[in-house]
């Protein structure tokens, strides 16, 4: 039985697909409700998916004025880029993710926040390597197993780690004023409308092509 409590009325000002982006930003507002991103702080984002961009979007709207993000997809980058012109992109394939923030935050000490929004234990690592002595990492991304994380690294540095288990259900009206009002504008994540006989062949099967041409992708069920 749902209890009216959970049940929140959209507002006239919310689109339907901006109402359908409450619950994936929900997850990045949190995230850096973890994270204690406020304005003038530098922001590392491991991912550029989905939630990966959402936090990006949500760091600026909280204050952020240096904005990072690591991804091994070039085309992930390109579309990063698109969406937050003046986002900083490194792939750790090319990039030393670490020493490439460092050299652009002030007095090379590394970023305030980063947030691993990947569930991937090198992406991890990189964000302890990339923050600053006493700075907060955020665990967004579900690891599948035991983390081989640096512990005298994080003692040395004197950081936080902290867990971000998806949101508390009170957060959701806050996020849909942050969306609605334009603070984050949560629909530049989508990049292609479907319908649902489509799902299949122009939904799932492409969202799983590791060309990662696409990153949010919305069923149009009018």
């Amino acid at each position: 039985m749902l209890n009216d409590y959970n049940v929140v009325k959209i507002p006239d000002t919310l689109s339907d697909e901006e109402a359908a982006l409450v619950e994936p930003t929900a997850v990045a507002v949190y995230a850096c409700d973890r994270g204690g991103v406020v304005a003038g702080n530098s922001v590392l984002v491991t991912g550029a998916g989905p939630i990966g961009m959402l936090t990006l979007l949500t760091a600026k709207a909280f204050g952020a004025t240096k904005l990072f993000v690591s991804d091994l997809n070039d085309t992930r980058l390109e579309i990063a880029r698109q969406i937050l012109p003046e986002v900083i992109t490194l792939n750790p394939k090319r990039d030393d993710i670490g020493a490439a923030i460092r050299a652009q935050t002030e007095g090379g000490v590394g970023c305030d926040v980063a947030l691993e929004c990947v569930g991937n234990e090198k992406a991890l690592g990189s964000c302890l390597d990339a923050v600053r002595k006493q700075g907060v990492i955020v665990q967004v991304g579900l690891h599948p197993g035991d983390s081989g994380l640096n512990w005298f690294n994080v003692t040395f540095k004197d950081v936080d780690v902290r867990g971000s288990w998806a949101y508390p259900t009170h957060l959701w009206p806050r996020v849909i004023d942050l969306i609605a009002t334009g603070a984050i504008p949560a629909s530049k994540v989508v990049t292609k409308k479907i319908r649902l006989d489509q799902a299949v062949t122009e939904g799932f099967d492409v969202l799983l092509d590791p060309a990662g041409t696409q990153l949010k992708i919305l069923i149009d069920l009018t």
